[in-house]
């Protein structure tokens, strides 16, 4: 996968000067350990400059309202790694608009025993692809009203904000040439909108007679109303741009 090899190469091509050698050692074979058998859903590149910042995608899991979402983590290994875990913040909030998860607040604070920061479960035996998987399973965590009218107006609002942020919001900015993201973690991102294109049209579909309707938070927070007509508008012209990104790639590779 473009992933691994990307990663890899970036890797082999850091100095990190200011990093003690074996705390080096260690998160080297941490990201070569995660390339060699890269977790289902989960991509990684760390910074150009800096080894110790990685930025991660994890895909929203299957069955879930955040399906297909990608989710955007930023993970800094710290000065007492690996005694302490890393810090990670979670980055695909709208600038503090949007809440997916109850454990994920809108400012990317994590609550996790993992990471230390609901009660204490880390240990210097667990690992980059180890934190990274407890974080999807964490995503997979969706809260249940005993209200099913409540739970079911909860996924639609997390399904139209999944495909709103996590999915046309990140697109988009892996189309751009100051994309935030390395290279590698771009190929992913637009690999996968490709692959997964039917079923988020799907979703949107199913949807689009909400259109114009309030959403009605169960946690009575204003949200304004549906736009799964403009989002379905959105996807379409998305993936054009992405078809169109792809013949360019082509035709310059046989030139």
């Amino acid at each position: 996968m473009d992933n691994q090899q990307g990663a890899s190469k970036g890797v082999a091509a850091m100095a990190a000067n200011d990093v003690p050698p074996a705390r080096l050692l260690r998160i080297n074979r941490e990201i070569a350990e995660f390339n060699a058998d890269p977790p289902p859903g989960i991509f990684i590149a760390p910074e150009e400059h800096d080894i110790t910042k990685i930025n991660a995608i994890v895909m929203g899991p299957k069955g879930t309202p955040l399906e297909g979402g990608f989710f955007h983590f930023s993970v800094q290994y710290i000065d007492r790694y690996p005694l302490e875990p890393p810090k990670v913040r979670f980055m695909t909030t709208d600038a503090g608009r949007v809440q997916f998860n109850e454990h994920i607040d809108k400012s990317g604070n994590i609550c996790l025993s993992t990471l230390n920061t609901f009660g204490s479960t880390w240990s210097p035996a667990q690992s980059l692809s180890s934190l990274l998987l407890s974080i999807q399973s964490l995503l997979c965590d969706v809260h249940k009203f005993e209200d099913e009218a409540a739970s079911e107006c909860l996924e639609s609002i997390l399904q139209h904000e999944t495909i709103r942020v996590a999915v046309c919001d990140t697109v988009e900015a892996c189309l751009q040439d100051n994309s935030p993201f390395a290279q590698t973690l771009k190929d992913s991102v637009l690999k996968k909108f490709t692959d997964l294109y039917e079923m988020y049209e799907g979703v949107v579909i199913s949807r689009l007679h909400l259109t114009g309707t309030q959403m009605n938070d169960p946690a009575g927070f204003n949200l304004g109303t549906y736009q799964f007509e403009k989002l379905l508008a959105r996807l379409q012209e998305l993936k054009q741009k992405v078809v169109e990104k792809n013949e360019a790639a082509a035709t310059k590779v046989d030139t």
